[in-house]
């Protein structure tokens, strides 16, 4: 079965006995188209077909740009024999273009696949030439979209205009469509009316009704008419009053004086930058809003945002606090004796008023302290005959006792020499106690006897007491008189102390000097801590004044056993 020409060539496979008996090209004989018929033997190979053609002989053929042979012809064609019995293959019919294997530098390549600008498979050396058809492939693709856009917007710009030519369209059409429906809520009365079989008196007095609503309607929208041109000529002749007093006050403005122009003229120069500057604080105050609604949207969308505004807000109100305090320690003294003098102002007013009740209360309890001192003189003078001291403490026989002490053991002369410590611990400070009463009691009866001395003569002392109310009315007097120059004087210092506040704030030095008597204080702190510890610690550590009073302990109870061992009297140590 017979393959057609356009099929695939046949493989080796495929071919005839003879066709697979064939030696390869390289090891056939040289035939006599290559060197002329000559044998490497030196013998003479007979000519082939092509040589003997009885046709006309084939052109020379060209070199192709590759170097290589160009492709052959069928064999039929070449010599005008009939069919031969080879096919032909698919490289002769379709032969390889010479774009699809280029020539470069290396030789001899293979196709390559396009790429996306159609300029890979062309050129391996990429040059100036090469750059300048990639920007004319963009320039052209550019062109052709900017081509479609500008289609587009064309398309659009016609759309929009024929939106507004279809609303312009729907406007008359809604109008149309009102009065449409205007007429046809009439036709439905009529037809209704036509239904209900309703009487023409009827219909008539109901049109005469509607005709009498459509009259004052009509009337009502006359007299709107009527005091809209009324307003519009009065809107008029306000303008034209307006346009007089301009052309008045510029009169005005010429036939000033030349400085008074001036004055006038800077005046409405300031007014218009005052103008200017407003509307450009207003324009600031609004670029200000939306940017603290900006910043507002900002902080409540970030958690982060608003525990630093936070902490900020608490930081900015420590450092308030503590510009307070500083303020309040500066201002201090001032403010101390200006509440001192407030005080003592208050005072003396209190005194003035309660003068004359403090001295009638004084001497009533005066009274009662005489009569009280009397009684007591008295309730001594009967006491002491029946007081005895010498009842109350206890006799010792130093006799009698010696014989229990020298039979006594240490812990019991311990016990008997802490309880006659004790005795006479007590007895010194009954002793002490006493007389501090007696000298107290007589200090109150000269006391007493000096009042009744002093009150005894009572027109000298409402003299005094006259004298002493007229000096302090007078005082009080100098010093209402005082008052407003205090208080003047008081504003004036109260201005100089808010100027050096306001030098000391600003100066640079009052902040170091401020910071340096925080640490001061702070050192002084530390200073007065560290010397209290220490002195505790000392306190807690000498062992001296125990060592002396141990020392002297010994001592007497050494001198005590001795005495005891001899038989002597045991001397008597009051102050151990």
């Amino acid at each position: 079965m017979s393959r057609p020409p356009s099929a695939r060539p046949k493989t080796s496979a495929g071919r005839a006995p003879s066709a697979r008996q064939r030696p390869q090209t390289a090891a056939r004989p040289p035939t006599s188209g290559g060197n002329g018929g000559i044998l490497i033997g030196g013998g003479q190979r007979p000519e082939s077909r092509s040589s003997v053609s009885r046709g006309p002989a084939s052109e020379p053929r060209l070199a192709s740009r590759s170097g290589l042979p160009a492709p052959r012809v069928p064999t039929a064609a070449r010599n005008d024999v009939g069919p031969t019995d080879r096919p032909m293959s698919g490289a002769m019919i379709r032969p390889m273009s010479s774009a699809a294997r280029p020539i470069t530098q290396q030789g001899l390549v293979g196709a390559r696949t396009a790429s996306r600008m159609g300029t890979a498979s062309q050129r391996q050396v990429f040059d100036k030439s090469y750059y300048i058809g990639v920007l004319k492939s963009r320039i052209s693709a550019l062109n052709q979209e900017i081509g479609k856009l500008q289609s587009v917007a064309a398309k659009g710009e016609k759309d929009r205009n024929e939106l507004g030519i279809y609303e312009k369209q729907a406007e008359e059409s809604a109008i149309g469509i009102k009065e449409l429906q205007g007429r046809l809520a009439d036709l439905n009365m009529v037809v209704e009316r036509m239904h209900t079989s309703s009487e023409l008196g009827d219909i008539d007095l109901e049109a005469r009704e509607v005709r009498g609503k459509a009259d004052q309607i009509a009337l009502s929208v006359e007299e709107l008419f009527a005091e809209r041109r009324n307003r519009e000529t009065h809107i008029e002749r306000l303008f034209a009053e307006i346009d007089e007093q301009k052309k008045l006050n510029q009169a005005v403005i010429a036939s000033m004086e030349a400085n008074i122009r001036e004055k006038y003229e800077d005046r409405q120069r300031a007014a218009a930058a005052l103008r200017d500057q407003l509307e450009g604080k207003e324009n600031e105050l609004k670029d200000m809003d939306r940017q603290r609604i900006s910043l507002e949207q900002e902080l409540h969308a970030s958690p982060l945002k608003q525990k630093a505004i936070e902490l900020r807000e608490r930081l900015l109100e420590e450092e308030l606090r503590e510009f307070d305090n500083e303020i309040d320690v500066l201002t201090g003294e001032q403010n101390e004796r200006y509440i001192e003098l407030k005080r003592k102002e208050q005072q003396m007013s209190e005194f003035l008023s309660t003068f004359d009740e403090q001295k009638r209360l004084s001497l009533m309890e005066l009274e009662e302290l005489s009569e009280a001192v009397v009684q007591n003189l008295k309730r001594i003078a009967t006491n002491l005959a029946k007081v005895n001291i010498g009842s109350q403490v206890t006799g010792m026989d130093p006799s009698g006792d010696r014989g229990e002490f020298a039979s006594a053991s240490t812990n019991e002369l311990k016990e008997v020499h802490v309880r006659l410590q004790e005795e006479m611990i007590s007895l010194g400070e009954m002793e002490e106690v006493l007389r501090n009463e007696i000298e107290t009691l007589k200090t109150r009866i000269d006391e007493t006897n000096e009042q009744t001395r002093q009150f005894s003569d009572s027109a000298q002392l409402e003299k005094d007491v006259e004298l002493n109310s007229r000096k302090l009315s007078e005082r009080h007097a100098r010093l209402e008189r005082s008052v407003p120059e205090i208080e003047g004087h008081q504003t004036q210092m109260e201005s100089q102390f808010e100027e050096l506040m306001q030098r000391l704030e600003r100066s640079e030095a009052y902040r170091v000097l401020t910071n340096a008597q925080k640490r001061l204080e702070v050192i002084a702190r530390e200073t007065a801590e560290t010397r209290n510890s220490f002195e505790r610690s000392e306190r807690e550590t000498n062992f001296i004044p125990v060592k002396e009073r141990t020392l002297h302990l010994q001592k007497e109870y050494n001198e005590i056993l001795a005495a005891l061992t001899l038989g002597q009297k045991i001397p008597y140590y009051q102050n151990v």
